[in-house]
């Protein structure tokens, strides 16, 4: 009784007398229900008594239905009461003896993992260190790019009476001769010649999925970018990104006399 009535001032310090009504109210109910039946019977036997035992299970009667309404109105408060199911869920459990699996959770372990744009197109198997020194593998779901974090539930630190943590990756894509990655989008630079710049040409440049043939405008400078859908990193509503091009023109390695004096006449404004 000690212990219940210790629980009882508890809740009501905590919740308030309304909320404990309302997490018992039923199992109340049914415990006066009970108590009503056995004043029934108890009736029954005192009616074979003299007239004065009968006026006592006339009183007895009369207890045990105020007792049945009183459990009734527990009931209803529980079922009229608003409370959030964490908290009725609590009340239950501290009344009933039950163990609490409500358990503050642990912290997270948190690690980073570099991978290759390869890596994130084919969605790999990757194996990242945590700090504890444990290994953990995983897919790359699609949606990763650059800076995302993954997020495994369950996979952190397990401490002692504490729910276990998570294991958060963070994403770091590592720096790729071929592209840069902007966002879901792959960027890529196309060296050019003055004289395909000028007039336009057909080139070949390697893709995230092989080579890819690119039309050059004629007279494309080097702030023209060349955007080829669908050949970027996987999104993860589904689709992927793009490959742009980026046009670069470059000069010859050794000079040429005749585009010396060709720029030189421009500039001066000769025209041969």
């Amino acid at each position: 009784a000690g212990s219940a009535e210790a629980a009882d001032e508890m809740v009501d310090r905590i919740f308030g007398a309304q909320a404990r009504a309302a997490a018992s109210g039923q199992a109340q109910g049914r415990a006066q229900q009970t108590q009503y039946q056995q004043a029934q019977n108890q009736q029954t036997q005192n009616a074979q008594g003299d007239a004065g035992k009968r006026m006592d299970g006339d009183a007895a009667e009369a207890d045990s239905r105020g007792d049945e309404e009183a459990g009734e109105a527990a009931a209803n408060a529980a079922a009229n009461l608003s409370l959030p199911l964490s908290i009725l869920t609590n009340l239950v459990r501290r009344f009933t003896g039950a163990k609490d699996t409500g358990l503050e959770k642990a912290p997270d372990e948190v690690t980073t993992a570099t991978v290759t744009i390869d890596d994130v197109l084919k969605s790999g198997w990757i194996t990242a260190s945590l700090p504890e020194g444990r290994e953990i593998g995983f897919a790359l779901p699609a949606g990763t790019t650059d800076g995302h974090e993954i997020r495994l539930k369950g996979q952190g630190f397990k401490l002692p009476g504490l729910q276990r943590g998570d294991a958060v990756i963070n994403i770091r894509i590592a720096p790729d001769p071929r592209f840069t990655v902007d966002g879901f989008d792959l960027h890529a630079v196309l060296p050019l010649s003055i004289e395909n710049a000028v007039l336009g040409t057909e080139a070949r440049i390697e893709g995230p999925s092989g080579p890819l043939n690119v039309t050059i405008p004629a007279w494309s400078g080097s702030d023209k970018t060349i955007r080829i859908p669908g050949q970027g990193l996987p999104r993860e509503e589904g689709g992927r990104g793009d490959l742009v091009v980026e046009l670069r023109i470059i000069l010859w390695e050794k000079p040429d006399d005749k585009i010396t004096d060709l720029m030189r006449s421009m500039r001066e404004g000769l025209f041969l």
